[in-house]
């Protein structure tokens, strides 16, 4: 977004005002804190008169943070009205206008009683947990296009702090359960060690058990990490949005020499422009408004460890030269600040865009490319990878039945069909929300009634196998194979199971027949 100066505004002083407001949000501890300086500081910057937050719970919206606005204002005076601006900013997925209408039709008072308003989301990973609220009296003037914006990079830097505090208390509220996991853990080994019971040795040279992966493209991927992972090169992955880039990114980070030292993830589309450059070189005391003490950039946090630039295609061109400085000088200077800083971190970049493409359309610095570029990866997508599809569901299944205290649910042969006929265009990500979402809504076993929409559409096309083959050796041999296959199919009714043992083969191998089938 481009923020334009307001006429009687300097737009430096607001500048200031935002990066102050960051500095000041980022200091407090837990959700109920951080909600409340991040709301003061909005109606302070916009000169509202009362402001709201809210935070979604489930299919309902929480007011957590309030200003000069009573829990009996919002949910009693004003119930329907709130209720209306939070569905139109849901449905409209951006900052919105909206005008509430007044509390009494007394023509000498009403002009008094209307107010006028902004809301913004407050989005994780393009999914809407919460709702950013400002008004004031329609006397005092209209909030314009200038307040939208300012009010929209305020949601945005706002959505990662509040997200950062809740991962941090979720943390810290799994601490104690961490602790006697990890003891369970010894005493495990201590067991297996006494009886000498030993795991038969892996073919490869580092542990990936946390990535779910027995697939030739996941087995192949593991080959290329055992050979990088040593190396202190920089690193580019690129794949599909949800394919777990950063769960890559972290292999490598702690299966290396850098494994006790800091793991430093940031989005770089995530962060507002104006204020990425603060964000990884850090700055100095006395910077602008609000910098009353040094603090240290990403970079810096990441001094021995591993810095993860992620959606690397999304810097600002401007920046990208800077970037490209540290990278080859392996030093950095604060905003403000005079002298450099030593800095020694491992760079892993990822992007789901194609970067040499980025290059020639010159969105992209070639140069800053090829210094990324030295090792790079590529993570399938889901449909390439169909082997590791049941052993992501049942994953998903026991991780979301850990999170929640509740027990393992089962699945219906026809539900696991199913997901195996999508394409799965949100890869792992989408995956795992489906998973969330039919293990909430379903009994004790997981039907396909449970089944999103989009899922239950899906289907494999029909083939009508050619009266004569045609082509070169390879092509006629494609085309017995998939004459052969959707025969199988025929006199299995469609059970793809009755079908893979009619054919010889494995349901997985089936279905990665069927999906070359549909390209």
């Amino acid at each position: 977004m481009v923020l334009a100066a307001k006429k009687g505004v300097a737009l430096p002083n607001v500048i200031d005002e935002l990066l102050s407001l960051q500095l000041t949000i980022t200091n407090e501890k837990g959700i109920d804190a951080v909600s409340r300086r991040l709301l003061d500081g909005t109606v302070e910057i916009l000169d509202g008169r009362r402001g709201a937050l809210f935070l979604k719970e489930g299919d309902y919206f929480r007011l957590v943070a309030s200003t000069r606005f009573s829990e009996a204002e919002v949910y009693l005076e004003h119930g329907e009205e709130i209720s209306e601006m939070l569905k139109n900013v849901l449905n409209k997925k951006e900052a919105i206008f909206y005008n509430f209408k007044p509390l009494t039709d007394d023509p000498d008072i009403k002009e008094l009683h209307i107010n006028c308003a902004i809301a913004a989301p407050l989005s994780i990973y393009d999914e809407i947990e919460g709702v950013l609220y400002i008004d004031k009296p329609l006397k005092d003037g209209a909030f314009g296009d200038y307040e939208l914006s300012i009010l929209t990079i305020i949601a945005q830097q706002g959505s990662m702090i509040l997200d950062s505090a809740w991962l941090t208390s979720k943390l810290e509220e799994k601490q104690e359960e961490l602790e006697r996991i990890e003891k369970e853990l010894r005493t495990e080994e201590k067991e297996e060690e006494i009886e000498g019971e030993l795991l038969p040795p892996s073919r490869f040279k580092y542990d990936y058990s946390n990535i779910v992966g027995v697939s030739t493209p996941m087995l192949e991927l593991f080959e290329v990490l055992d050979k990088v992972i040593d190396a202190e090169h920089p690193v580019l992955i690129q794949g599909e949005s949800g394919t777990g880039k950063e769960l890559i990114a972290r292999s490598i980070h702690f299966n290396g020499p850098r494994q006790d030292k800091p793991f430093v993830s940031v989005n770089c589309g995530a962060i507002a422009p104006t204020l990425i450059e603060s964000e990884l070189f850090g700055f100095v005391k006395g910077a602008f408004t609000g910098a009353d003490r040094d603090k240290p950039g990403l970079f810096k946090m990441a001094n021995k460890g591993t810095l993860f630039l992620d959606e690397i295609a999304e810097l600002p061109f401007e920046l990208q030269s800077k970037l490209l400085r540290v990278l080859q000088e392996k030093r950095c200077r604060p905003v403000g600040g005079e002298d450099e800083v030593p800095v020694d971190a491992r760079i892993i970049s990822a992007t789901n865009k194609d970067l040499d493409q980025e290059v020639k359309e010159g969105q992209f610095r070639e140069d800053l490319y090829y210094r990324l570029n030295i090792i790079t990866l590529h993570v399938p997508p889901l449909r390439e990878r169909l082997e590791d599809l049941e052993p992501l569901i049942y994953n998903l299944l026991r991780r979301v039945a850990e999170e929640e205290g509740k027990p393992l649910k089962s699945m219906s042969s026809e539900v696991m069909e199913k997901l195996k006929e999508y394409n799965w265009p949100g890869n792992v990500r989408q995956l795992e929300n489906e998973i969330r979402k039919v293990f909430a809504l379903s009994g004790e076993k997981i039907m396909m009634e449970d089944l999103s929409p989009e899922i239950l559409k899906a289907q494999m096309p029909i083939y009508k196998p050619k009266k004569e083959t045609e082509g070169n050796l390879s092509q006629t041999m494609a085309q017995i194979e998939s004459d052969l296959i959707m025969r199988a199919l025929r006199e299995a009714d469609g059970n793809k199971t009755e079908a893979a043992k009619a054919l010889g083969i494995n349901r997985s191998t089936l279905y990665e027949k069927l999906q070359k089938l549909r390209k």
